[in-house]
């Protein structure tokens, strides 16, 4: 099932509605219906991929030709528009209606499956801290080619800088906006930076994401006051989030658009990416494939290679090279595994 088509279990009935999903908790989803929000279940039909004959697309009793292996772990996700048949106390989910675009990511520990993270969404946001965790470029960078692969607008968000900025990490976040990737640095303690996020978002569908601990929840209780989302604290030992978003949830924002809030992200596998697509999901490089000497350029070893002379000039900052022959590698390895 191609995750751009919407997918239908029964036919629709009068008494049915459309929707929003804004929440998923274990195997019920929070559905909002103007200023309402409806309980749900899921069509068990959803999970399944039919096959029905080509010349039955308009019998209402479609008899089904073939069952396939699903290749998403769930059908519905936070941001999805649903149809619902309305039932006593508890609505049935049974039409996911077509999507405008997707995050998404190869679900860890399941090979070959897709895992959706948010619907309908305009743009991401890449939240990373100053410290407390430590500030992960590898993993910021995967952020932001994801959001390449998906045509989503990235945006680096970097939190808690009332505990300060150290200079590494200052060096780092100042190459974001040379590459066209806008940079806000926010503190949910003081207050600072919080204007120019809201601006940022204002108007349009964000979904936050990052490491568990670096503030995504807390952003979302400053912009949303009637959020009261839990907030985490970062173990002294380990120096890791601990978890505390366990479910995806979506907010309405005062200044207009929704905020989606995920769980803390350690990975990001990118689901349906070809190593040999990489190198156009960094903007940097992207604008110099052309000027390689060999058109399919790895950019690793290859002469005449316009990528790496660019990082031997420093025109391409030495961390995003790193990460970009990083994921490569990982592409590749994925690729022979098939």
């Amino acid at each position: 099932m191609i995750s751009g088509q919407s997918i239908a279990a029964t036919p629709m009935c009068e008494a049915s509605f459309v929707g929003t999903v804004i929440r998923k908790h274990r195997n019920f989803y929070i559905v909002e219906r103007d200023a309402s929000e409806v309980l749900c279940s899921l069509s068990s039909k959803l999970r399944k991929n039919l096959e029905y004959p080509e010349a039955d697309v308009t019998s209402r009793r479609r008899r089904v030709q073939a069952v396939h292996k699903v290749s998403f772990v769930d059908p519905v996700v936070v941001g999805d528009d649903v149809r619902v048949e309305p039932g006593a106390g508890v609505g049935l989910i049974v039409e996911r209606l077509e999507r405008r675009s997707t995050l998404s990511r190869e679900a860890p520990s399941r090979t070959h499956l897709e895992q959706v993270i948010a619907a309908n969404v305009d743009q991401v946001l890449c939240v990373v801290s100053s410290q407390a965790p430590r500030f992960r470029p590898d993993l910021l960078d995967r952020l932001l080619v994801g959001c390449e692969h998906h045509n989503l607008k990235g945006i680096v968000c970097l939190t808690k800088i009332d505990l300060g900025i150290p200079r590494d990490v200052e060096r780092v976040i100042e190459t974001y906006p040379r590459i066209g990737y806008p940079v806000v640095r926010t503190s949910a303690v003081t207050g600072e930076g919080l204007q120019d996020l809201e601006q940022l978002l204002a108007g349009r569908n964000t979904v936050a994401v990052g490491l568990s601990g670096t503030g995504k929840s807390s952003l979302v209780n400053a912009l949303v006051p009637k959020a009261n989302l839990p907030v985490g604290h970062v173990n002294r030992k380990t120096g890791l989030g601990t978890h505390r978003t366990t479910t995806i949830s979506l907010h309405r924002l005062l200044s207009g658009g929704h905020l989606v809030d995920a769980p803390g992200l350690r990975e990001l596998g990118l689901w349906d990416c070809s190593a040999d697509q990489l190198s156009d999901l960094f903007p940097e490089f992207r604008r110099l494939v052309d000027a390689c000497r060999f058109r399919g350029c790895a950019h690793r070893n290859e002469p005449g290679c316009a990528v790496k002379n660019a990082v031997e000039d420093n025109a391409i900052a030495q961390h995003r090279y790193r990460n970009y022959l990083s994921i490569r590698a990982e592409l590749e390895r994925r690729e022979q595994q098939g």
